[in-house]
């Protein structure tokens, strides 16, 4: 139990401190061994307070990678970028990267003209909603100029989101009858411990305020459901897939009223400030969900196809007819959810819906997977768990070594979760029957 957890630590404190993006055996291999030791540690913790004990290791873990820089992701770039516009009185959802270099001046110019290298986006508008763009103001104004501040700074708010989320998880677990167990499938996840605390990436956010939506939607607490779902659809744009699923079969009119006047106040303060550049926040989200690619099942081998067959015009449509398809695959698991409804709310459907959106999806970041590691604590728990590991093979893009293995192991890694679901829906049949 000690040599693995030492195992454990280790992995895990060595994919955010030494990891480097374009290397790729430094993330694999110590996320498999993070992995395995997590394996052997979830099966030998039973007792309620083993499993709290591990919490608090974990826990200390976590803040030990507080001092840790984001190696795996360059967004903290453009975190600091927009948190330098926003701490100074500017808007960054108006003007892109490129517009501000050339036409601002000022004291924080030269910050700015310091981090312009190293942003990945530079001619496109900032898709961070609002509540992300009020953490990297704080921090901004707090850290100065002094980047590695800005990153404890903004871990810390991190930190303090990730223990509210342990609470409210901990608590709908138990209120939902699942063992208090499957809470260490989210929290110790090697994935949503790299990729949530130690990346920075605003899907923790998400998955908080959608959790806390949850615990008092099955309260029927529902104006203070609809007001958190709003904060998490704010927090991430993904958590509004999981609104349909909020909707009342009882009362109807009035218990929906009160769940959409919740909803709809932070989505009507969120667009007063990005309404200004409400056309390149547009123009950056359509140009992301239909021309970038990374780590796709089915958009790179459909752009590829149209582009050995010359098919140009169907090749700028394969974006939306993805998007086509998943609404399709939407409308029926909502309205099969809708009619089968209970009063709680339906992880079953949760879950089916964002592993399609992922499926269809043009990019999967492997921080895409950890609101389906969240839901995989209620369903599935397998499937989840195998492709949160599973993901790191995508991270082969950036290493030139290996980049030309990529499609193999891309196509390698959507292999194995397939038979993964497979074999954890029929084991689930059987015990059914």
């Amino acid at each position: 139990m000690i040599s693995a957890r030492i195992l454990y630590s280790l992995s895990l404190l060595y994919l955010c401190f030494f990891s480097e993006q374009s290397q790729w055996l430094s993330i694999i291999c110590p996320a498999a061994l993070a992995v395995v030791s997590f394996v052997y540690l979830y099966q030998s913790l039973d007792e309620p307070k083993q499993i709290k004990h591990f919490i608090f290791f974990v826990l200390a873990l976590k803040f030990i990678s507080l001092f840790a820089f984001p190696n795996l992701s360059d967004d903290i770039y453009r975190f600091k970028w927009d948190g330098v516009l926003v701490s100074n009185g500017i808007n960054p959802y108006i003007n892109t990267p490129d517009e501000i270099i050339k036409s601002y001046s000022g004291e924080f110019k030269i910050e700015l003209t310091t981090l312009y290298p190293y942003l990945n986006s530079k001619p496109y508008h900032t898709v961070y909603p609002l509540i992300s763009q009020f953490a990297f103001g704080l921090c901004s104004k707090m850290a100065g100029s002094n980047l590695y501040a800005f990153n404890i700074l903004l871990k810390c708010i991190y930190l303090v989101a990730d223990l509210i989320l342990l609470y409210f998880l901990f608590n709908l677990l138990i209120k939902t009858g699942y063992p208090q167990k499957r809470i260490l499938l989210f929290y110790a996840n090697p994935l949503c411990f790299v990729e949530l605390i130690g990346n920075l990436h605003f899907e923790l956010f998400l998955i908080l305020f959608l959790c806390i939506a949850i615990s008092n939607y099955n309260k029927s607490k529902l104006f203070r459901s609809g007001f958190n779902l709003g904060l998490s659809v704010i927090s991430k744009l993904n958590s509004f897939l999981f609104a349909p699923l909020f909707l009342s079969k009882s009362n109807f009119i009035q218990k929906n009223f009160l769940l959409t006047l919740g909803f709809i106040i932070p989505l009507t303060a969120a667009a007063w400030f990005i309404f200004p550049g409400i056309t390149g926040y547009k123009s950056s989200l359509g140009l992301y969900f239909h021309q970038f690619e990374f780590n796709s099942l089915l958009y790179r081998h459909l752009t590829e196809y149209c582009d050995s067959n010359k098919l140009y015009d169907a090749k700028k449509l394969v974006g939306f007819y993805l998007m086509l398809c998943f609404l399709v695959v939407a409308f029926y698991l909502f309205i099969k959810g809708y009619f089968n409804k209970h009063s709680n709310f339906s992880f079953q459907t949760a879950w089916y819906l964002i592993f399609t959106y992922l499926l269809l999806s043009s990019t999967v970041h492997p921080w895409y997977l950890t609101t389906l590691v969240f839901l995989s604590c209620f369903y599935l728990p397998l499937t989840g768990f195998t492709w949160s590991f599973l993901v790191f093979c995508s991270y082969a893009r950036y290493d030139l070594t290996v980049e030309p293995y990529e499609s193999l192991l891309v196509t390698m890694e959507y292999i194995f979760v397939f038979i993964v679901l497979l074999f954890e829906l029929n084991k689930m049949k059987i015990h059914k029957a």
